[in-house]
This record gives structure tokens, C-alpha cells and sequence, in this order.
């Protein structure tokens, strides 16, 4: 056996392949294993940094928002849905819903109209949320440096704001005392 020139070969084809995976696979496993490693823990580190994040918000009427966000997402669902259908040239769709072109035209404006309410609807409550959410985190990290007037102020302000010039001030105005007063805020939810 160890005569047969096949086996020699065999042999040394097997220790050339050793070789070769020591020099040069191995080192590439384990620079993708270190890859891997890395991503895996900075994810999932990351995403446990932002669930404390997130909790350090204070309470949010998160399930409100879901449930208007998952019943507009349905809408908007159906209203595409039959959207496509009516602007199809699928026989069954257009006997269902009408044989005028007129009323056909009617009811995908409709659908389309539907669709921008549901989108400014969600939107609308997505911003409401995360500004109110924001506003009370950095108001709560300045409350314990400024006194107890500029407190009741910068409240008074939130409650009488009527636009978008209004906030603009007031974020302002609470940067400048958390500058004045060497705080940190955290960062707005929603950039200007």
C-alpha cells in the first residue's frame, strides 16, 4: 500500500490541501468569524441601547399609535388594492365594481384621496408623539437646574405653542439654558 504511486499521491495532495488550509483558509474563517462576532454584538448591543433610549422617554401612548397606524395601513392596503383592481383590464373587477368608466374614475380618485388622509392621519399622530415625547425628556433633564419660574415658562410655552416658529423659539430657548447651566440635552426626536 504505501508502494502504490496512487496512494503516495493521494497522500501528498492531502498535505499540500493541509498546507493550504492552514496558510490561507483559516485565517480567512476566523477574520470572518471576528466579522460576525463584532456585528452580532454590536447589534444586538445597539438594539438593547436603543430599547433603554427609548425608555428613558418617558410613557408615550405607543399602543394608541399602533392601533391607528395598523388601521390606516389597512386601509390604504384595501384602497390600493382596489385601486388596481378598477384600473385593470380584469373582466371580474370591472363588472363588480361598475361598468362606467365615469364612476370607475370617481372611485379611484376617492381611493387615492383616502389613502393621503390615512398617510397625514398617521403622520400627524407619529409627530404629535414623538415631539410631546421629546419635549418632556429634555424639560425633565433641565428641571433640576433652572428654577422653578423658567420651568413653569418653558411649560407655559408648550402649552401655548400654535406653530412651528413657536417650537423653534422654545427649543431654542431651552438650549440656551441647558448651555447656560452646562447640561446635555438629548437629542430631538424630530430635527428641525
Amino acid at each position: 500500500m504505501l508502494k502504490d504511486p496512487e496512494f503516495k499521491k493521494e497522500i501528498f495532495v492531502s498535505v499540500i490541501a493541509a498546507i493550504l488550509t492552514i496558510i490561507f483558509i483559516e485565517p480567512i474563517l476566523k477574520l470572518i468569524w471576528g466579522i460576525m462576532s463584532w456585528f452580532g454584538t454590536t447589534t444586538y448591543q445597539g438594539f438593547l441601547d436603543m430599547m433603554y433610549k427609548n425608555a428613558s422617554l418617558g410613557h408615550r401612548n405607543y399602543i394608541d399609535f399602533m392601533i391607528v397606524a395598523f388601521f390606516f395601513s389597512a386601509i390604504i392596503g384595501i384602497s390600493a388594492e382596489f385601486i388596481v383592481r378598477l384600473t385593470t383590464k380584469n373582466p371580474v373587477a370591472v363588472k363588480k365594481f361598475s361598468k362606467s368608466p365615469k364612476l370607475k374614475k370617481i372611485l379611484i380618485v376617492l381611493f387615492v384621496i383616502l389613502i393621503i388622509l390615512a398617510l397625514i392621519l398617521v403622520t400627524t399622530v407619529f409627530v404629535d408623539l414623538q415631539l410631546n415625547a421629546s419635549f418632556q425628556q429634555r424639560i425633565t433633564v433641565l428641571a433640576p437646574k433652572i428654577s422653578d419660574q423658567e420651568y413653569k415658562e418653558l411649560l407655559a410655552s408648550w402649552a401655548s405653542m400654535e406653530n412651528r416658529a413657536d417650537y423653534e423659539i422654545l427649543v431654542s430657548h431651552m438650549e440656551s439654558l441647558a448651555q447656560q447651566n452646562d447640561i446635555v440635552l438629548p437629542d430631538l426626536l424630530l430635527k428641525k
